[in-house]
């Protein structure tokens, strides 16, 4: 799409340039730009709208009275022609100002002013009318003053616009492997949440959906420019979805997300950038001058749809103790969770698991804890965050088989039991180091039930430990 865009705004120019050598009345201008945008981009409505005529020092002395409130803008750009009165002359006379929409939302359009064929043209309307109306002249000036009479109405209905594009986006500096997604923070939803590098995990916080020229997370936010600050390092964050230029993005061939600053200098766009290229959990994504046309020689700048969790030789027997207290199965890639309690009194419930969060709810974390009240003979509590124990559950005395679902129950601090403690060996994963934990009373490790794996709430359970 920035291809597109790029080519559009060369041949607007190329427009500029021939109505300036043609010295005509800028008609030319008006009417054929219209008719190329429309052709370049056939699932939009295009608008080209004269606003001010002025001198040769810029005093106005013709104002185009409108309003616009167009919605889905892809394209929103402000050119000077120079203005002559006829082709002999050697100066101009002054110059007219052009904006220039590319649209795809229900927009409607209202005009004042002189409506003549060189000073706008139009496409995809389904409406156009006119009727009297009240109006404030300069609404905008120190000096508003009402001025009633004929407005001429247009209205754009939706469009087509742009193919979209839902999935995971992954930069080239997550490879080998493109194990990394763009995620945001905590899958919040506030203003202003930022968003960062997570592994992909497949979750709602890395569900991306792009039009062209907007990119919203699943929670129905758009990704923003903070501020629209092109300075390096400005935070990227979500925010509500707006008709502003800080929500546009423009995606080259390569994969850069691109910011445009300067209509005559892409080289001067802003882009998406995993900072330093670094790919691990909580790595900042910021803006940074993408410094080229393209920019397909800078990884942290290029993403591709896609990405895909890590791939491991894990066993569901076998789990990673993470920085932020969550316990991650190396098997299915998925974190252990404090799950519902078996009634309002909050006294014991099931353990089960979940997609690991970026943020970790309390629900999600654990710490192993050495018993201070008896010998527990080097066995460990394996403690929730509401300070429940991770419980291998009595049943009358006998202690369970494989694949018997996990509790998190009051800790026994009284004295030694077995259901509750737990012996902690570690392992690795290829280079990676994990854990096996092992009850002390039935002999069989932490797991997961094969059969629920995929499932949110699915079952953590004790089985066979690996050899």
């Amino acid at each position: 799409m920035s291809s597109l865009i790029s080519s559009a705004f060369d041949m607007i120019k190329a427009e500029r340039a021939a109505a300036d050598i043609n010295k005509l009345d800028n008609a030319a201008f008006t009417q054929n730009t219209a008719t190329n945008l429309s052709a370049e981009f056939p699932g939009f409505n295009v608008m080209v709208f004269k606003t001010v005529g002025t001198d040769l020092f810029d005093s106005e002395f013709f104002v185009n009275e409108h309003t616009a409130d167009m919605k889905g803008v892809l394209l929103d750009t402000t050119y000077k022609l120079k203005h002559f009165l006829d082709k002999d002359q050697k100066d101009p006379s002054g110059y007219d100002i052009f904006q220039i929409w590319v649209f795809q939302g229900d927009s409607t359009f209202r005009n004042r002013g002189d409506g003549g064929f060189m000073n706008w043209a139009f496409t995809g309307n389904d409406s156009d009318t006119v009727k009297e109306k009240p109006w404030t002249c300069r609404a905008n000036t120190s000096r508003p003053y009402e001025c009633d009479g004929d407005v001429r109405t247009l209205h754009f209905p939706a469009r087509s616009g742009y193919a979209t594009t839902t999935g995971n986006l992954t930069p080239d500096s997550s490879s080998p492997g493109y194990h990394a997604c763009l995620d945001v923070t905590g899958n919040g939803t506030a203003n202003g949440t930022p968003v960062q590098m997570w592994e992909c995990n497949g979750g709602a916080s890395q569900k991306w959906t792009y039009n062209g020229y907007k990119l919203q997370a699943a929670n129905g936010k758009c990704l923003d420019l903070e501020g629209n600050n092109n300075t390096n390092g400005t935070k990227l964050q979500i925010w509500d979805c707006e008709e502003i230029p800080g929500q546009r993005w423009h995606m080259s061939p390569s994969g850069s997300l691109r910011h445009m600053t300067d209509q005559d200098d892409r080289s001067k766009d802003i882009c998406m950038n995993d900072l330093n290229g670094q790919t691990a959990n909580g790595s900042t994504v910021a803006a940074w001058a993408c410094g080229s046309a393209d920019n397909r020689d800078t990884p942290s700048q290029n993403w591709a749809w896609g990405g895909t969790p890590p791939t491991t030789s894990g066993n569901r027997a076998i789990w990673v103790v993470n920085s932020d207290k969550t316990y991650g199965n190396t098997e299915y890639n998925r974190c252990m969770v404090r799950g519902p309690g078996f009634d309002s009194s909050k006294t014991g419930g099931l353990v089960t698991q979940h997609v690991c969060q970026s943020t970790a709810p309390s629900s999600h974390q654990w710490a192993a804890e050495l018993p201070s009240s008896f010998d527990s003979k080097g066995y460990y509590w394996i403690k929730a965050g509401n300070g429940m124990c991770l419980t291998v559950p009595y049943n009358n005395g006998t202690p369970p088989s494989a694949g018997t679902q996990l509790f998190w129950w009051g800790c026994e601090t009284r004295w030694f039991s077995g259901s509750q403690m737990w012996n902690i060996i570690p392992t690795k994963v290829g280079t990676k180091g994990a854990y096996m934990f092992i009850n002390n009373w039935t002999g069989l490790c932490l797991s997961m039930d094969p059969a629920t794996a995929s499932a949110s709430g699915g079952k953590v359970t004790q089985d066979t430990c690996p050899k």
